[in-house]
């Protein structure tokens, strides 16, 4: 389940003369770039494979004029080199993504341009962590808060920010069990608070400060004390040109998918040995992995485990006076907030409800509805496409409480599933 094709050459040694590249460490593997066409060499070193020169061709390499030239291996692989830019394809599939980052001339951004924040701009995020088991019942914690920027101070691993908290912080449990009631314990921070924008306050933190293909390792929120998670760090673009990072995902033969896995120890060869993944989620989870997104920041964080799970995700952000993202809850409602859910403001039938649920009265401006169990976790994610009006297939779903929220938005209701 890891990608053995990445990193390319990440980690590794090149010792470069006119005419020569050496790369070590791992292997042994000789390019000569201005060897004539047909020209032959010992490309692998180590495990005997000959390369043959081929001819130099008209190209583009990133948008601009340039010329190529592919060395086919004796063992079917092949390389493909670019008169500016060097190797742009090993064998196996590795590819030149950029020049300092996704897109030419694009350098990867600093701190201060993922998290630029200044004097009044507001953060609302969203957090928690959770499990549940057959003896013990269910415990978890959530906290929504907002914070007011007044000022930061970078460092070499985070931006240290100063400004005001205002949150909400739920702790719930079952005292006796699994089918015991739930119970709630409410606190609520309203003050001067520092935030951190990084490393230990952000999840997967490390990230920003990693190459693509690097592999990272990080603890739980959860369990800060067990075994560490890893996954391949990946640079990329959104749709609205924004530079982001995260962790790579990878598919399974089953229709699930993963971001993050465990280290299991030492292998054979000094390489290292894998169980994943850690996290699971179906693949239509708009919150699986982890992004940080230049501009913004943590925009999610969403780990599903065994009968387990955390996140930590962007509810709404204003920056520069603009809402950049989401909505923003006024400072009442997360203080005066007395149960887990905000007043309703939706119409549901039937509640109880057994198959199907119609939803009326969704508010204008909602682009998605979710459906969300007794302790927090996203089980559906139904777009409403400008609908006032919607039915959602329940079938699946098991008894108990559940709610759904309409989102962007603080709209939510309880319904029950009785059958």
């Amino acid at each position: 389940f890891v990608w053995a094709d990445a990193p390319q050459w990440l980690g590794g040694a090149v010792t470069v003369h006119d005419g020569f590249w050496h790369f070590t460490d791992p292997g042994s593997r000789v390019v000569l770039p201005h060897a004539g066409q047909g020209s032959t060499w010992l490309y692998d070193t180590l495990n005997g494979v000959w390369a043959d020169m081929g001819p130099t061709v008209a190209g583009t390499t990133f948008g601009l004029a340039d010329e190529h030239r592919t060395v086919a291996l004796s063992d079917g692989g092949s390389l493909l080199l670019s008169r500016d830019h060097g190797v742009l394809r090993w064998p196996g599939g590795q590819e030149l993504i950029g020049i300092n980052g996704p897109q030419m001339g694009r350098t990867v951004p600093s701190l201060e341009e993922f998290f630029p924040y200044g004097t009044g701009d507001v953060l609302e995020y969203a957090t928690w962590h959770g499990y549940c088991d057959g003896l013990g019942g269910c415990e978890g914690w959530n906290t929504e808060y907002k914070f007011t920027v007044e000022a930061g101070t970078p460092t070499d691993t985070a931006v240290h920010f100063t400004g005001w908290m205002t949150a909400h912080h739920l702790w719930y449990f079952q005292l006796g069990g699994m089918g015991s009631p739930m119970q709630y314990v409410h606190s609520y921070t309203n003050g001067p608070a520092p935030w951190v924008a990084g490393t230990p306050e952000l999840p997967w933190a490390e990230l920003l400060l990693a190459p693509p293909g690097q592999l990272v390792q990080r603890h739980h929120f959860m369990d800060p004390n067990g075994a560490p998670d890893l996954c391949i760090v990946e640079h990329g673009i959104d749709e609205a040109g924004r530079y982001t990072i995260g962790c790579r995902a990878f598919n399974l033969t089953w229709p699930e998918i993963g971001h993050f896995f465990h280290g299991q120890g030492e292998g054979p060869y000094g390489t290292l040995t894998f169980a994943g993944p850690e996290d699971m989620a179906v693949e239509a989870d708009p919150f699986a992995g982890v992004t940080y997104t230049a501009g913004i920041g943590l925009v999610q964080f969403t780990g599903h485990y065994f009968e387990r799970g955390e996140y930590y995700r962007l509810q709404g952000m204003v920056l520069g006076g603009d809402t950049v993202f989401g909505s923003i809850t006024d400072d009442g409602v997360i203080l005066a907030v007395s149960e887990p859910i905000a007043a309703p403001a939706l119409s549901l039938a039937p509640n109880p409800a057994q198959d199907q649920l119609l939803v009326d009265g969704i508010p204008a401006g909602t682009e998605a509805l979710y459906v969300l169990d007794a302790v927090g976790r996203l089980r559906y994610m139904v777009p409403v496409s400008a609908r006032s009006q919607v039915v959602i297939d329940i079938s699946g779903m098991p008894n108990g409480m559940h709610v759904l929220r309409a989102v962007p938005g603080q709209h939510m209701q309880r319904f029950l599933v009785a059958r």
